[in-house]
Order: C-alpha cells, then sequence, then structure tokens
C-alpha cells in the first residue's frame, strides 16, 4: 500500500551543453497548421532557413495581423466601389481618383 505513495523515480538528463542544444537546421516545419499540398511549406524567400520555433512563431503571428489589415482594406475599397459613401465624404470619388481629391481638402483627411 505504501507504493502507491512513493515517488516516482526521475529520469537523468545530460548535462553537456551540446547534448542540451537543440539543432534549429533540422527544424521539421510541414507539420504545422496550414502546409497544404501542393505548395508545403511556402517559404520562398528562405526565411525558414535555420529558423528557431520562436522565429517561426513570430513570422506566423505578423502573416496573420497583415493578412486582417489587407482583408479589411479590401473590405473598405469595395466599400466605397459600390457607391457607398461615409457622412461628409459624398463628393470624394473611389480608387485612386480618391487621393487628389482629399490633398485638395483642407485637412486631407
Amino acid at each position: 500500500a505504501t507504493a502507491a505513495f512513493a515517488p516516482a523515480p526521475v529520469a537523468r538528463s545530460a548535462t553537456s551543453v551540446a547534448s542540451s542544444t537543440p539543432d534549429y537546421w533540422d527544424m521539421d516545419f510541414t507539420k504545422e497548421p496550414g502546409v497544404t499540398a501542393p505548395l508545403g511549406v511556402f517559404d520562398p524567400l528562405g526565411w525558414l532557413d535555420g529558423a528557431t520555433p520562436d522565429v517561426y512563431a513570430d513570422l506566423r503571428e505578423k502573416e496573420i495581423k497583415h493578412g486582417r489589415i489587407s482583408m479589411l482594406a479590401v473590405s473598405g475599397y469595395l466599400y466605397t466601389a459600390a457607391g457607398n459613401r461615409f457622412p461628409g465624404a459624398e463628393d470624394i470619388p473611389d480608387g485612386l481618383a480618391a487621393f487628389p481629391a482629399l490633398a485638395a481638402t483642407k485637412d486631407g483627411q
């Protein structure tokens, strides 16, 4: 009965620096979410070559953030391209023609 409460043996690990340092050059990012065929890991600039998991997580976070900003920008463009205008901007054209019209206003906004 006392064996149920005895501490479990702890496995000993190596203490040398060489064995405890992970080999980042062998990181396999092909098992990460979002990796699909036929492209696999899409990294045309080679930013993941030798990347640590922290670098991968940072790049993934930036990609998601910029993707969301891009989706908002497209939504705003489509909203104005459909002829909708925000109050006070009814006479501003849509698309690239908006830049000179905005510059002509007194505050540029």
